[in-house]
């Protein structure tokens, strides 16, 4: 037997208006019924809140006067589609003039002979999710310049670099860590780079990414050969990522000048200066000792361009 035919409606809610008003307001997305003339008839609570305005103010309005929502006509066509879809509008409160973003459905409802009734329109506020998704959006735009110019590092300095991730294991390895450690990169990658390069003190003992962000250190290392290297390892967190951090080597058997210092090439020093200042050019070029316009042309000089 259907249960729910026996089912009737208690007599504390015979007056059927009454009863379809508070299932309405228990309803969290606004709600507003408007006529086939595109007048408000009837909204609940949330539409009031969201538009800034009660039922008793703007009853017997155009709904494009009243919900204060620039894309009426050109965009829903409600009535002369019948019904719209997720549709993303703006509608600006009539009291605080804070501007919403809402995700918008509505349909025309149809009397027993098929003329027009009323329209249903529903409105979800998803300004918080927008705002939301755009910075997230921005953030990756962030993050994919700054992959790029560590892959610029990648190719041009005389330090290994190499990137990691939260489980410490190797993303990205460069041709100079290749010469470094004798590892190959398709080698390299997926490994955890304590394992692999058998990396000794300097390590915080938690293993955990955060630990190692801004760490400056020499330490020995192991090569494929088995070899024990002294080389310099400096972490730096890449900008805009939050599971990601940058590893450069240096490998302190190379040749080096009489002032004990890195025989380096003038466009790795650019390079670094321009990484020390996170590409800020005219902190890169105090680091230099040079004016902005002789570090434009070294750059220009070298091929190195910022996105």
């Amino acid at each position: 037997m259907d249960r729910s035919a026996q089912w009737v409606l208690p007599d504390v809610v015979k007056d059927a208006a009454a009863f379809w008003e508070q299932v309405v307001n228990t309803i969290m997305e606004a709600v507003i019924l408007i006529s086939p003339d595109r007048k408000i008839v009837y909204m609940n609570r949330a539409a009031e809140e969201m538009i800034g305005a009660t039922l008793e103010d703007v009853r017997g309005q155009e709904c494009i006067k009243a919900v204060n929502c620039p894309h009426c006509h050109c965009v829903c066509r409600l009535f002369e589609d019948g019904e719209f879809r997720n549709l993303e509008v703006s509608i600006f409160n009539r009291e605080d003039q804070r501007r919403r973003i809402v995700l918008k459905n509505g349909r025309v409802l149809l009397d027993k002979d098929g003329n027009f009734l009323v329209g249903v329109e529903t409105l979800k506020d998803i300004t918080g999710e927008v705002k939301e998704r755009g910075e997230n959006e921005r953030r990756m735009e962030l993050l994919f310049q700054e992959k790029s110019r560590t892959r610029t590092l990648m190719d041009n300095l005389h330090e290994g670099v190499f990137t990691i991730g939260p489980d410490l294991r190797i993303r990205e390895f460069s041709a100079r860590m290749e010469r470094i450690t004798g590892y190959g990169a398709r080698a390299a990658q997926g490994k955890n780079v304590l394992d692999l390069l058998d990396i000794g003190s300097g390590i915080p003992s938690t293993g955990k990414l955060s630990d190692l962000a801004d760490r400056r250190f020499c330490t020995e290392i192991r090569t494929r050969d088995g070899e024990r290297k002294l080389v310099e390892i400096r972490f730096q967190p890449i900008r805009f990522s939050e599971d990601e951090i940058i590893g450069l080597v240096v490998d302190r058997s190379v040749r080096q000048s009489e002032y004990g210092e890195l025989v380096i090439s003038e466009k790795e020093r650019v390079l670094r200066a321009l990484d020390e200042a996170r590409y800020r050019r005219g902190q890169a070029a105090k680091i230099l000792g040079i004016d902005r316009s002789s570090l434009w042309r070294k750059m220009k000089k070298h091929g190195i361009t910022i996105q």
